[in-house]
């Protein structure tokens, strides 16, 4: 038993979940004064510089290996935390449908369900924080090759993303609200949802940033749960249901067409 207490990375896991816990326990407190769940999103995206920060300050690796993790985990965290920032804040007491949906299913809990959804997202947010705190206590001082493809990867899923939130948020702005139009700009007509499809890849890249490490094959363990949390119970489901409910027909005609997930060439007539 005192071994397992003093393993590192049970350590490390033991306080990833205690910081998550205490900033989504902030942030349900917010989501209750505003009314508005998508604070959690917040939370979410800007959270994983801070558990990388924790686990870099605690744990003893190589010391430019915590640099090669923390430098891109800081560009996505703060990227992604940024743009969700400005969409959440620019509408405060105007809840993302995403919420508005989990709200009806609420049925008039809803403080309590959002207490229930910050609390799963929390341990969450700390279970698949694992290839970081692999990472940082990886003191084998040199750079492995799957390393360097990491950061490869992760330069392009980082566009991939950058890209099409960008593109999203430019048919948004021009686009007649009253109409029930769908975004097939760019890298939206090879997917139905290439922002989730390119954050999956940037988990694939974590995972491989750790993969070389010693317990490096648990990181694999990331990826794949982020895989079934936006495929199966949340982004790309709750946005079907959405925009199914929203668009009606012309979102239909767009699923028949455009692959769901992995870009790739829209069907034709």
């Amino acid at each position: 038993m005192e071994e397992l207490i003093k393993n590192p990375i049970l350590q490390s896991i033991a306080a990833g979940l205690a910081t998550s816990c205490l900033m989504f326990l902030i942030t349900w407190t917010q989501s209750v004064k505003y009314k508005n769940g998508a604070v959690a999103d917040l939370t979410w995206s800007f959270g994983f510089v801070v558990l990388a920060l924790v686990y870099c300050l605690m744990n003893d690796g190589w010391l430019v290996r915590k640099i090669l993790l923390m430098v891109p985990v800081t560009i996505w965290s703060m990227r992604l935390g940024i743009y969700i920032a400005r969409r959440t804040f620019a509408h405060i007491h105007k809840e993302d449908t995403r919420y508005r949906h989990l709200r009806e299913q609420a049925k008039g809990n809803e403080d309590i369900y959002f207490l229930w959804i910050c609390a799963c997202q929390a341990v969450l947010q700390a279970v698949v924080s694992l290839p970081f705190i692999i990472t940082s206590l990886d003191n084998f001082e040199s750079i492995r090759i799957t390393e360097y493809a990491a950061l490869a990867l992760f330069v392009v899923a980082f566009i991939g993303e950058t890209t099409a939130d960008k593109q999203l948020e430019n048919f948004t702005k021009r686009t007649d609200k009253t109409k029930k139009e769908v975004c097939k700009d760019g890298l939206w007509r090879y997917s139905r949802h290439p922002n989730y499809f390119f954050e999956w890849l940037i988990w694939c890249a974590w995972a491989l940033l750790a993969f070389a490490s010693p317990y490096g094959f648990w990181a694999i363990s990331s990826p794949l749960i982020m895989l079934v949390m936006l495929l199966v119970f949340s982004g790309v489901k709750i946005s079907e249901e959405v925009s199914l409910k929203s668009r009606g027909d012309a979102y239909r005609q767009y699923q028949k067409e455009t692959s769901p997930f992995i870009p790739w060439f829209p069907k034709t007539k």
